[in-house]
């Protein structure tokens, strides 16, 4: 009986560290094979990184509001000068060419700076004055002529294969030159020359990017009335034309404020 159970005894305790020596083998082969993992995971990151840097090239939309503000006084007979104001919301477009220079460091994280230039669409405004029960209208037209650069940190929350999801955060430099394209008045007797304006912006952004391969689309908010300055404040003189001499009649001031708004671009990156 004896035998019996020592026997016993011995088989269960060869049992036991045959289980114990099997479950160190696996957790073993585990640890290995999550190193591996970890290892590869480690190499497609900063391959992947790696990838992403070099230099790009692409175009930019814009499009937002700006505020148009003028303000006059005019005299002819009456020695009280007339006034007018008028402050005016349009729509602005802009587009143009960028390149930069993208660099990852690890992890999903980079930076990214880019310089743009480009062209909007014509802005106009009219400031009516009532003279001698007569509206006089003194028109102006405005080309907008674009440049700047932006300063953006890179944040890639989502990979899986050739795609990327990336969110940037940054700051830009924007300088707007207004070119006068027309300055009339609806009398013959009246003339007046607007002068060119200058806008310069210092802007927030945040912005979404999507990579696929080389390709790049970016859509991003730009808070330009922040820290955006308003543009020279520019005065035009209303002249009265006379048969023997032009007179000063009176004064128009005009400036543009920049708002806040989006911008789409698409770049190639080589």
């Amino acid at each position: 009986m004896r035998k019996f159970y020592k026997s016993l005894f011995v088989l269960i305790w060869v049992g036991f560290s045959w289980g114990i020596a099997i479950d160190q083998n696996d957790k073993q082969d585990s640890l290995n094979q999550n190193i591996q993992n970890e290892e590869k995971t480690i190499n497609h990151l900063s391959f992947s990184s790696s990838s992403k840097n070099g230099v790009l090239l692409g175009i930019e939309f814009n499009g937002g509001f700006g505020e148009i503000n003028q303000s006059g006084s005019m005299s002819f007979i009456d020695p009280t000068p007339h006034q007018a104001f008028r402050n005016s919301k349009k729509f602005a477009f802009d587009g143009g060419i960028k390149i930069g220079y993208q660099h990852y460091f690890s992890l999903g994280l980079g930076i990214r700076i880019g310089g743009y230039i480009g062209v909007g669409n014509p802005l106009g405004e009219k400031l009516s004055f009532s003279m001698l029960h007569q509206m006089i209208d003194f028109e102006s037209l405005y080309l907008p002529i674009k440049t700047g650069v932006d300063f953006e940190g890179l944040w890639d929350f989502w990979e899986e294969g050739n795609h990327t999801l990336s969110l940037s955060f940054g700051v830009g430099y924007r300088f707007s030159y207004y070119k006068n394209l027309k300055s009339s008045v609806n009398d013959y007797f009246w003339e007046i020359n607007f002068s060119d304006l200058m806008i310069h912006e210092i802007y927030p952004q945040v912005g979404l990017s999507y990579y696929y391969g080389h390709h790049q689309i970016g859509l991003s908010y730009k808070f330009g009335d922040l820290l955006s300055f308003k543009s020279s404040n520019k005065m035009a003189e209303i002249i009265q034309k006379d048969s023997f001499e032009d007179l000063k009649r009176g004064e128009i001031w005009t400036h543009f404020i920049q708002s806040n708004y989006f911008s789409i671009s698409y770049s190639y990156r080589f």
